[in-house]
C-alpha cells in the first residue's frame, strides 16, 4: 500500500512538472511569434535599379548639384561618353545604373507617408514622415524627421546636404530635434530661395516679351498706345508674384525662405538656450506671419535681417499697387503711357533697363548700334537694381535670366522685328540678401548633441531624382502634372490620366480588397 501510494505521488509529481514545461514552451512560442511579427511591421524594400526615359520631342536630364538654376547643357547626351555627364545633358534617358556615383543599391527602403502639410501641398522641410512604432507593434505615431543627402563615393555613406540630383530621405541615429531643425530648415530655406529664382525666371518667361515690348515702344514712340492684351500680361505678372487661387507667387518662396533661416538661426550653436527653452520657443512661432516672428525673435537673430525684411516688405507693397493700378485699366482697348505707366514702373522701371548696354530712353540716338548687336551677339535686356520688382527678387536671390521675344524696334526708317532676346536681372548686392543670411546661419554653427549633424543617414525611407524637362517642338506647351488620380486599379485610361501623375491610399479599415490589390 505505502509503495503504491509513492509511486502516485511521483507520477503526479511529473506530471505537475512537464505540464509547466509544456506552459513555458507556449509562453516561448508565443512570444517569438509576437516578436516576428513586431519586427516584421517595417518591410524592407531593396535592390533599387532605375532609368527614366523619355521620347520623341521631350528632351530630360537629370539636375546637376547645384540645381535648376545650373544651367544645363543643350549637348546632345548620347555625344557624351562618361555616362554620369550624359545624365547631366538634354536626352532621353536618365541611367542611374552607376552605382558608385548614385549609390541606389545601398539604399534600403523602410515605410513612411508624404509630409503634406495644411496646405495641402508637400512639405519641402522634411519630405516624409517615419513611423514610430508602439509596444504591440502598429505605428503609434508619424515624425517629421527626415533630411535629403547625396551618396558620397569616397566615404561609401549619404551625408545629409542640400543639393539635387539622386537624393536618398532619410534619418540619422542620434540626432536631436534641435539638431533636425537646423539641419532642414537651412535645406528648406535652399529650396524656397531656388523656387523663388525660377518661378520669377519662369514669369519673365512667360510674361517678359508685354515687358519688353512695351518698355521699347515707349522708348521708339512720342505717343504709344497699348492693347488689353499687354495690360493682360502685365496683371499675370503681378499674380505670380502674389500667388493667385491658393498658388505660392514668388514673394511668398522669398518669405519662407526668410522664416526657414531665422527658424535655423535661432536653431544652431550661436543660441545659448537650452533644448527646452529653444523648443517652447520655437514651438510658439508656428502660424506667425515673417513680420510677427521677427519681432518675436528680436535679437535673437543677426541684425542685418531687420533690413532684409523691410525690402521685401516694400517690394510686396509695390507689387499690391499695381496690381490696384492695373485692375483699374482691365478691359480697356487703347491704353496710354501715362495710365500704364505708373503700373509698369513698379514691376520694372524702364529708366533702369538696358538693351545691350544701351539705356532704353537713348535707343533712338543709337539704333545703328542696337543693329549692329542684333546680327552678332543678339539682343540682351537687363534690369539693374533699383529697376523694379523683378531686379528687386535678384538682390534678395541672386540673379537670373529668361528668353522673350520683341516684336519690333522701329525708327528713323530702321526696322527690326521678332527678334529673340535674353532678360536678365543684374544686382548690385556683392553678396545677395538670402545668402548673406545662410552664411550668418552656417556660421553660427550646428547645435551640439549626441552624435553630431555630421552623421550620415542610417534609416532611409525614400529616394528623390531631381529631373528637368523641356519640349523642342515649336509652338507646344508642356504640362507634367495636375491633380494625381488613382490609376493603379482604378480609372487607367488614357484620356483620363495620362501625365495627371498617380496615387494611392489605403486604410487599415478598408475591407473591399481584391485579391490582385
Amino acid at each position: 500500500m505505502g509503495n503504491n501510494a509513492y509511486s502516485m505521488k511521483s507520477i503526479k509529481g511529473k506530471l505537475v512538472a512537464a505540464t509547466c514545461m509544456l506552459l513555458v514552451s507556449c509562453i516561448m512560442v508565443v512570444s517569438s511569434t509576437y516578436a516576428w511579427f513586431t519586427l516584421s511591421t517595417a518591410p524592407e524594400v531593396t535592390g533599387i535599379q532605375t532609368a527614366v526615359g523619355a521620347n520623341g520631342n521631350l528632351e530630360m536630364a537629370l539636375l546637376p548639384k547645384a540645381g535648376p538654376n545650373t544651367e544645363i547643357t543643350s549637348q546632345a547626351g548620347d555625344s557624351v561618353k562618361d555616362a554620369v555627364e550624359k545624365n547631366i545633358t538634354w536626352g532621353n534617358l536618365v541611367d542611374l545604373s552607376n552605382t558608385d556615383a548614385y549609390g541606389l543599391d545601398k539604399i534600403t527602403l523602410f515605410p513612411a507617408a508624404l509630409n503634406i502639410n495644411e496646405a495641402g501641398k508637400l512639405d519641402t522641410s522634411a519630405l516624409l514622415m517615419t513611423p514610430a512604432y508602439g509596444s504591440d507593434g502598429r505605428v503609434s505615431e508619424l515624425l517629421k524627421n527626415t533630411m535629403t543627402s547625396h551618396y558620397d563615393s569616397v566615404n561609401k555613406n549619404f551625408m545629409p546636404n542640400s543639393e539635387y540630383g539622386v537624393r536618398a530621405v532619410g534619418t540619422a541615429a542620434g540626432m536631436s530635434e534641435r539638431q533636425l531643425e537646423y539641419r532642414n530648415a537651412r535645406s528648406a530655406a535652399n529650396t524656397a530661395m531656388a523656387q523663388a529664382k525660377n518661378m520669377a525666371a519662369s514669369s519673365l518667361n512667360n510674361n517678359g516679351d508685354a515687358l519688353a515690348n512695351v518698355a521699347i515702344k515707349k522708348a521708339t514712340s512720342d505717343s504709344p498706345t497699348f492693347t488689353a492684351a499687354d495690360v493682360a500680361s502685365l496683371q499675370a505678372i503681378v499674380d505670380d508674384l502674389l500667388g493667385k487661387d491658393g498658388n505660392t507667387g514668388v514673394l511668398d518662396y522669398i518669405e519662407n525662405a526668410y522664416v526657414q533661416y531665422i527658424y535655423a538661426y535661432i536653431a544652431s550653436a550661436k543660441n545659448t538656450a537650452n533644448d527646452d527653452a529653444w523648443k517652447a520657443t520655437r514651438d510658439s512661432l508656428d502660424g506667425k506671419s515673417l513680420a510677427e516672428i521677427q519681432t518675436a525673435v528680436g535679437t535673437a537673430i543677426p541684425s542685418t535681417v531687420a533690413g532684409y525684411i523691410e525690402k521685401l516688405e516694400e517690394t510686396r507693397s509695390e507689387v499690391q499697387s499695381a496690381n490696384s493700378k492695373l485692375a483699374a485699366l482691365a478691359g480697356e482697348t487703347n491704353v496710354t503711357w501715362d495710365q500704364i505707366s505708373p503700373a509698369l514702373t513698379l514691376l520694372a522701371d524702364t529708366n533702369n533697363m538696358e538693351v545691350n548696354g544701351i539705356k532704353v530712353s537713348d535707343i533712338k540716338n543709337n539704333m545703328s548700334t542696337l543693329v549692329n548687336g542684333v546680327a552678332g551677339s543678339g539682343l540682351t535686356v537687363t534690369m539693374k537694381s533699383g529697376g523694379g520688382v523683378y531686379a528687386d527678387i535678384a538682390d534678395h536671390c541672386g540673379d537670373y535670366t529668361a528668353s522673350v521675344v520683341i516684336e519690333e524696334v522701329t525708327y528713323n526708317g530702321i526696322t527690326l522685328n521678332n527678334m529673340t532676346a535674353k532678360m536678365t536681372t543684374k544686382t548690385s548686392e556683392n553678396t545677395v540678401y538670402l545668402v548673406a543670411l545662410g552664411g550668418d546661419v552656417e556660421l553660427a554653427g550646428a547645435p551640439s548633441s549626441t552624435g553630431g549633424t555630421s552623421q550620415p543617414i542610417t534609416d532611409m525611407y525614400g529616394y528623390v531624382i531631381d529631373l528637368a524637362f523641356r519640349t523642342n517642338a515649336t509652338e507646344s506647351d508642356l504640362k507634367l502634372q495636375v491633380k494625381p488620380a488613382d490609376r493603379i486599379y482604378s480609372d487607367n485610361t488614357n484620356d483620363t490620366t495620362m501625365g495627371h501623375g498617380s496615387s494611392m491610399t489605403f486604410q487599415s479599415t478598408t475591407t473591399d480588397f481584391s485579391n490582385d490589390k
